[in-house]
């Protein structure tokens, strides 16, 4: 008899075939009497049809007459046909009833109707949970998913989701309340089913004695049951404990020094403390947020990777269509090297290889016909009633090109002082010396570095006066005086001019001024001369 699916047996006699008949296996002997049985009763040509249909299929080859199992399978069709076939052969193994399975220990209780295991729960959580259940059995489901609705971030009707671990005993507490509150027909012979219950414990006194000792024994059977696991459980523990835990390797010693022992810790929590808990104070000691979801990010993340082509005016794009055959033959542009500024030495960046610059797509010919796409990438034809599918066929995700441009190597640039990819660095120096205002910012800038604001002319001038005034310095106390004078004099103009032209390096004397200048003060000299000595003579 057949069982649960299982194979079908076959009798005893099936099992002893013909001297030199090779046995097959149950399920190939099973398929065997069950082809015999139909073979026998619709004829060989239903023979034909399941071997042509079954051609590809090992667990048909015994209607070949080269197969090692057709011996058995002959026997057995004309056993069938003699009238010694089997329920199996004549298509009756799965009309017995499975008999079914006897259960393993005592006959489990009744459950209590009105009776649900109290979890840890606080007073608060258990009040909300039952003033909830009695309205979701008055109003209905429809009412429930409404407050699961409109609570969906109060902490403290979280247990209205189904993976929350008071949902259990809150659909518990409902049914409960549902049975109480039910009205009608149906409610109605509920209620008798239970006044016949409690009928019948008042009758028989013994009644209630027999169900309390049929509940006992259940639960000393489970009781059984779970020291038996337990005692499993010990003797894997034992096999645990028994591996050389010696042999390791110290990856990392932590150290607890005198400032963990002084620190100021909140006292540690029991399980206790946990499972009493109230639904809020479970929600603040999360560390997820329910109202933020973990893929969130800035709406500005992915625009990142396009600030350097908006800052020098972007790039040519590329469009959907694969360059023609004909570029891949153009050489690779190669940027002359730019002009180096006369008076301002431009740091050397790091050396980079010399990409060719992406080349905009050269217009053809008017004879020749439109460029046509691969027939590779040719698009399907759109559905009627619907636009043509538009297909980017070299589009590169965005995260690909972030991590890409991640990895690439850069260098500063000396001129914008920006860090650019070095497989970019040329174009961008090509592009930044042919700004007609680099040669400008670069002037400044060596005027605001310089040490002095006199060019050749001016320095040859200053030197010359200087070798004029000390050639003339003696031991005359004349002299002297006047050098003092003319040093004082000299000092006090220098501060005026600075008063009025502002700190050296602010504005640049030319050659010619700068020469006037000195002129000037040369003649002043001698007179101031000319004067102290006809002074100290009178």
């Amino acid at each position: 008899m057949a069982q649960n699916g299982a194979v079908p047996e076959l009798p005893e006699s099936v099992s002893k075939p013909p001297e030199g008949v090779v046995l097959p296996p149950k399920d190939i002997r099973a398929i065997i009497e069950k082809t015999a049985g139909y073979v026998a009763r619709n004829g060989p040509v239903f023979e034909d049809r399941i071997r042509d249909k079954e051609q590809a299929n090992p667990k048909f080859s015994f209607l070949s007459p080269q197969d090692a199992y057709a011996p058995f399978y002959q026997w057995r069709l004309s056993e069938v046909r003699s009238g010694r076939g089997t329920a199996v052969s004549a298509g009756r193994a799965g009309d017995a009833t499975p008999v079914p399975e006897k259960p393993k220990g005592p006959e489990p209780p009744p459950e209590f109707q009105f009776s649900a295991r109290m979890p840890n729960i606080s007073a608060l959580d258990l009040e909300v949970v039952k003033l909830t259940a009695l309205h979701v059995a008055r109003k209905g489901k429809s009412w429930m998913t409404a407050l699961s609705q409109r609570e969906a971030r109060n902490y403290q009707f979280d247990f209205l989701r189904p993976q929350h671990s008071l949902y259990n005993f809150f659909q518990r507490l409902v049914d409960q309340y549902t049975l109480l509150l039910q009205t009608g027909p149906e409610g109605q012979k509920a209620e008798q089913a239970r006044i016949q219950v409690l009928q019948a414990n008042i009758q028989d006194r013994f009644r209630v004695l027999n169900l309390a000792k049929q509940r006992s024994e259940y639960t000393k059977w489970q009781e059984t049951q779970k020291q038996k696991k337990e005692e499993a459980e010990e003797a894997e523990r034992i096999a645990y404990a028994q591996i050389d835990w010696h042999d390791f390797v110290v990856v990392e010693t932590v150290l607890f020094t005198e400032a963990d022992e002084q620190a100021d810790l909140p006292p540690p929590t029991t399980l206790n403390d946990l499972q009493s808990a109230s639904l809020e104070q479970k929600a603040m000691m999360s560390l997820a947020r329910p109202d933020m979801r973990i893929e969130e990010a800035m709406p500005t993340d992915d625009m990142s990777s396009y600030a350097y082509n908006d800052q020098f005016g972007g790039y040519p794009q590329a469009n959907g269509w694969a360059p023609p055959p004909e570029a891949a033959t153009i050489s690779a542009y190669t940027p002359s090297p730019a002009p180096q500024p006369p008076s301002t030495a431009v740091p050397t960046p790091i050396p980079s290889f010399s990409p060719a610059p992406p080349l905009a797509p050269s217009p053809q010919p008017p004879s020749m016909p439109p460029q046509q796409p691969p027939p590779s990438t040719a698009s399907p034809a759109p559905v009627p009633g619907q636009p043509p599918m538009r297909i980017k066929q070299d589009y590169i995700p965005r995260a690909q090109q972030r991590a890409a441009t991640a990895r690439s190597a850069t260098a500063l640039c000396p001129n914008c002082g920006q860090q650019i990819p070095i497989a970019e660095l040329d174009a961008h120096l090509r592009i930044e010396l042919l700004d007609p205002r680099w040669k400008e910012q670069q002037s400044k800038a060596a005027s605001r570095f310089s040490t002095t604001n006199l060019g050749g002319t001016d320095v040859a001038a200053n030197l010359k006066r200087l070798r004029a005034r000390t050639d003339g310095v003696t031991s005359d106390p004349v002299a002297e005086a006047a050098a003092r004078v003319l040093g004082e004099q000299e000092e006090e103009e220098r501060r005026k001019r600075m008063k009025l032209e502002g700190p050296p390096g602010a504005t640049a004397y030319s050659a010619a001024g700068a020469q006037n200048q000195g002129g000037q003060h040369v003649m002043d000299v001698q007179e101031q001369i000319r004067q102290i000595h006809n002074k100290y003579k009178s």
